[in-house]
């Protein structure tokens, strides 16, 4: 059968955010004891044992990925985070990749040299929401940035959609506070709350982080190992951590 075939996937897609999303659904699904894989720009690995990813292509060449699909299976990996860009999409660098949900954190007018028109962009991350509509063995399932102006386009994409957002979503937060040490915010969805703290500062990583109690949610993880899940990441090399020099 095809290699990983017994791997779960989860796909992360969007201009920004995606590799901080990534990291921190790895580590909330690893902290809740759920085996979980992760390829992202910065590292790739099973668990606590993530390796610089040399190669500075987010989703490595097809071969590889099998290569590294195959290995996470043998390993008795359950879930694998992926970081994936337009550019692996546009270019069927995925093709076969069965995911079972996606995520879109935001689209901006970055990437236009390469893909020269927003829809064009925009296009290439949408084709992520409609492999997962279209594998009948995943949870087909998308969750979308509501704050986004290309939010409707995702929803339209996909067969299950939950969105979050600090304006408009399913979930939102409220009561957020940002300080140099991080983010902490209430998450609330229907008649659920979470007290979330993140370790991670600047005020994205709350849409970020609200993308990831979306994914706890969808896994049915509980209320707990959402919120330790997401406190659980202190950092992640080369995106934006904090220097703490005694200031």
């Amino acid at each position: 059968g095809f290699p990983g075939s017994k791997v779960k996937i989860l796909g992360v897609t969007g201009t920004n955010g995606k590799t901080t999303t990534a990291f921190m659904i790895h580590k909330m699904l690893t902290t809740a004891g759920i085996k979980a894989g992760l390829m992202t720009t910065v590292a790739y690995g099973v668990g606590d044992n993530l390796k610089p990813q040399v190669s500075h292509m987010t989703t490595v060449k097809t071969s590889e990925l099998l290569k590294r699909l195959k290995s996470m299976e043998q390993q008795g990996v359950e879930w694998l985070v992926l970081e994936t860009t337009s550019n692996a999409l546009a270019q069927n660098r995925v093709w076969g990749v069965k995911y079972s949900i996606a995520v879109f954190t935001n689209l901006t007018h970055e990437h236009l040299d390469y893909h020269g028109t927003f829809e064009n962009y925009r296009n290439a991350k949408m084709k992520l929401f409609k492999m997962v509509n279209k594998n009948k063995h995943g949870l087909r399932l998308g969750i979308v940035n509501a704050d986004d102006p290309s939010a409707k386009y995702f929803k339209k994409a996909i067969q299950d959609c939950v969105t979050y957002g600090v304006n408009s979503g399913d979930l939102r937060a409220t009561n957020i506070k940002l300080a140099s040490s991080g983010v902490s915010y209430s998450a609330h969805v229907d008649d659920d709350r979470y007290d979330i703290q993140c370790q991670i500062p600047g005020s994205f990583n709350v849409s970020n982080s609200l993308a990831v109690v979306a994914v706890g949610r969808a896994l049915g993880l509980s209320k707990e190992q959402i919120e330790q899940g997401i406190y659980a990441l202190n950092g992640v090399a080369g995106r934006m951590t904090r220097i703490d020099a005694g200031q």
